[in-house]
């Protein structure tokens, strides 16, 4: 309401009421007030949302970096592509037997995978 009168206040002629312009800026002004006073409530002042900002910031140079050096490490050849590249299957691997997907998601126990390789090992005899 004050933005109201506060608009109303700086018209001239205030028997014509508020023009559209006047309307809006009163409204934009009391959206900037509430929108202020739900942060401050949240915890979110001026200091806390540039600590949010800058720390956003480290991370995605921080991840820029990281894919930085992951193409350096495919792309050029040195010690360093090739001790990730050697890993990089290992660590897939690993990835995958732990995952829920593999030991659910294939239907297939390890048990029964571990059986049936036996018994296809067993029964499989050298051709000549």
């Amino acid at each position: 309401m004050k933005h109201y009168v506060g608009a109303m206040h700086e018209n001239e002629d205030i028997e014509k009421g508020l023009t559209l312009s006047q309307l809006d800026h009163a409204l934009d002004s009391h959206q900037d007030e509430q929108f202020m006073k739900i942060l401050k409530q949240l915890g979110l002042g001026d200091i806390d949302i540039v600590r949010i900002m800058c720390l956003t910031f480290a991370t995605l140079l921080g991840m820029f970096t990281f894919l930085f050096f992951g193409v350096v490490a495919f792309t050029t050849p040195s010690e360093f592509s090739s001790s990730v590249s050697a890993i990089l299957p290992v660590l897939t691997g690993v990835g995958l037997y732990k995952s829920k997907f593999f030991h659910r998601g294939f239907g297939i126990s390890l048990e029964s995978l571990k059986t049936k390789i036996q018994e296809a090992l067993n029964n499989d005899s050298p051709r000549e």
